[in-house]
């Protein structure tokens, strides 16, 4: 097996399921980009395994550090296979060069032995030989530990070996900024090396046998970075990290169809690292949409989200302060009186504590639980950077939401504000009473360290909210659980360099559905401000749920999307773009041109369906547009309830094969106003029992009823057929 493949073979759980990809993973290319401009315009990615060295030395106190992972090197781990509008396939130590926004730091490439005979050589000594490459001084140049600021970019195995660094050696980081960024790093390892267990005793591998699941050296090396991380603000105050979670068992190139991603899963593949292994140490954990094991490493421009977090992470590492840190034990407790609607929800509100600059730039985020022993959320700050004595914490709560939701008035976002206490208190913690929706105030009868802030920005001085669509972020979609997570439309936008942005730093969007904005994640429209560098194109990504879609325009629910570029608060381009969609189908690719100029983008979506296997519709009637849209009117009108459920005709377009529209059964949730047409088979079959029984339906309509299937594999707007299952009067 080669060794650029080695890691690969950790997805596949027996030989049948190896030798059943083999073709695919040996044709995989991984070539090599050339040297760009910037402040080393002779850099070149290096073409097969080599030692570790400088990638780009310059004068910068910042340097950033790639450590790659098993069976890998330096001249594959970080190259994408999609090829720029250069001509050149990125190269993430050269996007690191390429982004102003990072400063120009010095780039490092550090290197270990990593191959399918390396025998027993373990992460252990693999650190160990890193950690001597990052402190010797090359001649005439200094070491990436010579810098003020170290930035670890660490995929797989490489996280492992950078974990083992810092605790073995953490007086050498004293006095130091470390950014860690896990990749899909198995901090706990891995099944699927488990699974290899026959290839570890064939070659005596003791890299391999030390990532299976809970290995006794990983999980000792779980124990001593915990607690470093736990006591860091004594042992190693400038660390700050985050982790990046893979979210596809197969790699996407070239099979870049999810749904066969999903069906891989069902036949038992795994993401070769999964959630419970990947996200442990760091409160930023980050699942990077549409990622596999080897292209997470891989990103494809500077407005990817695996550079995103790095760009972030380098934010945070700048600003780390050791002179204020939260006490010992410290925990912000809030009491969340909330609003009615949330009372009567089936599960407890899940909120985000977010902290952000005058700009609004988000500064970080920790999501709260509630405790169910009290009813108590409590965010946990012990030994993590706070505020100083005399000054004010300012944050707000944000409701999470769990599926789409339309609403009238806002409800969700809460205004958290208080000043710490100049003389230390003996109770570390701090106890605030909030409304949803309005303002918190100190418990007088459990301060703590807190004291009534002295200017309180209220958030009933925003504008009312309007009428909206409140739906998850896609990242929380991502995390749901499988059991859980509804269908959804995964939409991207994207372009390549657009004229008028070279100096573009941040990106906002404004989402709409038939003309109803869209709150994402709870965010107001245009709030959430993304990093964005203009030296390259838009790669925006959001996700959508079945909104109230019934079929508006000749069957297509119009969508527009408003993107507006800026340098610092100056606002450069405002771009605006508009498609039509059918609901439970994927998007075709289509060439967008922005309405307010001569851009060109494109825009495609991909349908994920739900776990529950709902793949069926009720056909009503078919004909021509007047005739389903009169047809649509009468049933919308006709006060038709299913368990309470308004009944609503939902119209499908023609296919390109056809002149025929047709019209399905919907009911609209009075839970949340979505509307669902997609329903189980024997949901379907009761749906068709209750067409026959209705007065008002004509008997033409109820011989023509039909129930249709559609697997899955054939979800697209205007080709599918269907397959028909029976009329509804049979059933």
């Amino acid at each position: 097996m080669p060794n650029d493949l080695l890691e690969l073979a950790w997805a596949w759980a027996s030989s049948l399921r190896a030798a059943a990809v083999a073709a695919l993973l040996l044709a995989v290319p991984f070539g090599a980009a050339a040297g760009a401009a910037g402040p080393c315009p002779d850099a070149v990615p290096p073409q097969a395994a080599q030692g570790s060295g400088w990638y780009c030395l310059t004068d910068s106190d910042t340097a950033v550090v790639f450590i790659h992972g098993l069976g890998s090197s330096n001249a594959t781990a970080w190259q994408s296979e999609e090829v720029g509008s250069d001509g050149r396939k990125p190269y993430w130590p050269q996007l690191v060069l390429d982004d102003d926004r990072l400063g120009q730091p010095s780039v490092f490439l550090a290197s270990f032995f990593t191959a399918i005979d390396s025998g027993s050589y373990g992460f252990e000594r693999a650190a160990e030989d890193v950690f001597a490459d990052l402190r010797q001084s090359f001649p005439g140049r200094p070491s990436p530990l010579d810098k003020k600021t170290i930035l670890l970019v660490a995929h797989s195995l490489g996280g492992i070996i950078a974990r083992q660094i810092l605790v073995a050696h953490t007086d050498a980081f004293q006095g130091k900024r470390v950014g860690l960024l896990l990749v899909a790093s198995p901090s706990h390892g891995s099944r699927n090396a488990s699974d290899l267990a026959a290839i570890v005793g064939l070659t005596g591998n003791r890299m391999i046998e030390q990532l299976q699941w809970e290995n006794a050296d990983l999980m000792a090396l779980d124990a001593d970075f915990r607690r470093l991380v736990d006591e860091r603000a004594k042992r190693l105050p400038g660390l700050v990290g985050m982790e990046l979670m893979e979210q596809w068992a197969l790699p996407i190139v070239p099979l870049r169809i999810a749904l066969l991603n999903a069906l891989y899963q069902r036949l038992g593949f795994r993401p070769v690292v999964e959630e419970q292994s990947a996200a442990v140490y760091f409160e930023d954990r980050r699942p990077i949409a549409a990622s596999d094991h080897l292209s997470i490493a891989r990103p494809a421009s500077i407005n990817a989200r695996q550079h995103g977090a790095l760009l972030d992470l380098l934010a945070w590492t700048a600003k780390v302060d050791t002179t204020c840190l939260a006490p010992d034990a410290m925990q912000i407790e809030f009491e969340m009186q909330a609003q009615r609607k949330v009372a009567e929800t089936a599960r407890s509100p899940v909120y985000a504590l977010e902290r952000r600059d005058r700009s609004g730039l988000l500064l970080n985020s920790l999501e709260l639980g509630r405790d169910p022993g009290d009813g108590i959320y409590r965010a946990s700050l012990a030994a993590k950077r706070f505020v100083c004595p005399g000054e004010a914490f300012e944050a707000r709560l944000l409701r999470l939401p769990e599926t789409g939701e339309l609403l009238t008035e806002d409800g969700r976002q809460t205004h958290a504000c208080f000043e710490r206490a100049r003389l230390a208190p003996a109770d570390p913690s701090a106890r605030l009473v909030c409304e949803e929706g309005r303002d918190c105030f100190v418990d007088p009868q459990r301060r703590g360290l807190a004291e009534a802030c002295t200017r309180v920005v209220a958030l009933a001085e925003m504008a009312p909210a309007v009428r909206h669509w409140a739906i998850p972020a896609i990242e929380d979609l991502v995390r749901m659980p499988a059991a859980e997570r509804p269908g959804y439309t995964e939409f991207q936008i994207r372009s390549g360099r657009l004229a008028g942005l070279e100096s573009a730093t941040a990106m906002t969007a404004a989402i709409a559905v038939n003309g109803v904005p869209v709150y994402i994640g709870g965010h107001r429209p245009h709030e959430e401000r993304f990093p964005f560098n203009g030296a390259a194109g838009v790669d925006f990504t959001f996700a959508l749920e079945n909104l109230g879609f019934t079929g508006g325009t000749d069957g297509y629910e119009s969508i527009a999307a408003e993107l507006k570029f800026y340098a610092g608060d100056e606002l450069l381009k405002t771009s605006s773009l508009a498609r039509g969609y059918v609901s439970y189908r994927h998007a075709k690719r289509e060439r967008i041109t922005d309405a307010n100029g001569s851009d060109p983008f494109e825009w495609q979506g991909f349908y994920r369906p739900a776990d529950q296997n709902e793949g069926y519709e009720v056909m009503l009637t078919w004909g021509d547009y007047a005739h389903v849209k009169r047809w649509k009117a009468m049933i919308d009108k006709s006060g038709w309830r299913i368990d309470g459920n308004p009944v609503v005709g939902v119209i499908r377009p023609r296919r390109r094969d056809g002149i025929a529209h047709g019209l399905i059964l919907g009911t609209v949730l009075t839970s949340n106003s979505q509307v669902k047409s997609l329903f189980a088979l024997d949901r379907a079959k009761e749906l068709c029992g209750e067409v026959q029984l209705r007065d008002e339906l004509s008997a033409s309509i109820k011989r023509l009823a039909h129930l249709f299937r559609f697997p899955a594999a054939t979800f697209s707007d205007v080709k599918d057929r269907g397959e028909r299952v029976g009329s509804c009067r049979d059933m």
